[in-house]
């Protein structure tokens, strides 16, 4: 374990590239496509070491971290360096598919800038390259964003369940209250559910059970272990239930563990909003495995794209309308959960009325 973070060190390169927009302003760079492409295939590297960043985006460029064969670059504009600041919810995520070489994945942290039940509008903030996905790492990207913006003090941060990421933002931000995305959460228990042949059966309690056993974050955390009572009422000696309520036990239902994966009052119970923004980044990146210069150009481009909309959102309206389907479908979670807590709802009749 590192307790300190070692040397940071800057690699930039004085790579003068043909874009027309100031390096000052946030608007992104605009190449010329032919010189772009040609300047892309003279940046070739085949090891995390040999990446230079050109300075081009020395603005862009919030650290670059060299350490044994760990390598972090982080970016971050200027404006989103005040914005995560005043931001209190975080979301994270990591892509592989739009991850320049020698890098393992691009990780990228997003802000709640102002999200309403109508409207959904996280704004990503940083960008990171890292060359591995170990504790340790994570624990240094977030350590460096720390260090080069003092004042970011997330109060929550939603991620899928690698445990590396988790435990690297516990140990960083031990006041912070880290939540899980309710729909891996949900994709787990189904797939465990497949696995012991529990969905794929005639016998309509075992599928019941599966699909009870998915709507358990919706309840109070308090609730949740009587919710798993009802659950297993009518527990059985088939090896696949026991299996499951094994997995069930072992893997979810940990005291420490509950408030974690718990969606009960979340505004965005998942990190579906950062999925459809990888989906979007891998359009415009165009091609798997890019080149770092046209992943950087991409991603100030997607960086200036959000801060404008930023300026926006205070005189326009959002441009992320959220779809009916799934506002009618919050709307009767909500009022199931507060027929609940006024004693109208059982929590068994909690869960019949959500399960799948």
């Amino acid at each position: 374990m590192l307790d300190v973070v070692p040397f940071v060190e800057f690699k930039l390169v004085d790579c003068k590239l043909p874009f027309a927009a100031s390096r000052n302003s946030d608007a992104a760079p605009v190449a010329d496509t032919e010189i772009l492409q040609q300047n892309c295939q003279k940046i070739q590297c085949k090891t995390v070491e040999e990446v230079q960043v050109p300075s081009d985006y020395r603005d862009f460029l919030l650290a670059d971290y060299t350490y044994g064969n760990t390598r972090i670059i982080v970016f971050c504009t200027e404006t989103a360096r005040e914005i995560i600041c005043q931001v209190e919810d975080f979301y994270a995520d990591g892509t592989f598919k739009s991850c320049s070489p020698p890098f393992d994945q691009l990780y990228t942290i997003h802000g709640d800038i102002g999200s309403t039940a109508n409207h959904t509008n996280l704004m990503p903030l940083v960008y990171a390259l890292m060359s591995n996905r170990t504790t340790e790492s994570y624990k240094i990207l977030f350590m460096l964003i720390k260090a080069e913006i003092p004042k970011w003090s997330p109060k929550r941060i939603k991620t899928d369940y690698e445990r590396a990421a988790m435990k690297a933002i516990v140990d960083v931000f031990p006041c912070v209250e880290l939540k899980g995305c309710y729909f891996h959460f949900n994709k787990a228990i189904w797939a465990k559910g497949r696995e012991l042949s529990l969905t794929n059966t005639k016998d309509i309690k075992k599928r019941r059970l599966v699909a009870l056993s998915a709507v358990l974050p919706l309840l109070p955390k308090t609730e949740v272990m009587n919710g798993w009572a009802y659950i297993m009422r009518h527990e059985n000696d088939d090896s696949a239930v026991k299996k499951f309520k094994a997995y069930m036990e072992k893997q979810w239902l940990k005291d420490k563990f509950i408030p974690i994966w718990n969606a009960f009052g979340e505004k965005h119970r998942t990190t579906n909003s950062l999925e459809s923004w990888h989906h979007k980044l891998n359009c415009t990146v165009g091609k798997k495995g890019p080149n770092l210069l046209h992943l950087l150009h991409c991603l100030y481009e997607d960086a200036a794209f959000y801060l404008v909309r930023n300026r926006q959102r205070h005189t326009e309206t959002p441009v992320t309308k959220r779809i009916e389907k799934y506002k009618i479908k919050d709307e009767f979670i909500q009022d199931a959960q507060i027929e609940l807590i006024h004693g109208d709802l059982t929590v068994g009749h909690f869960l019949e009325m959500l399960r799948s």
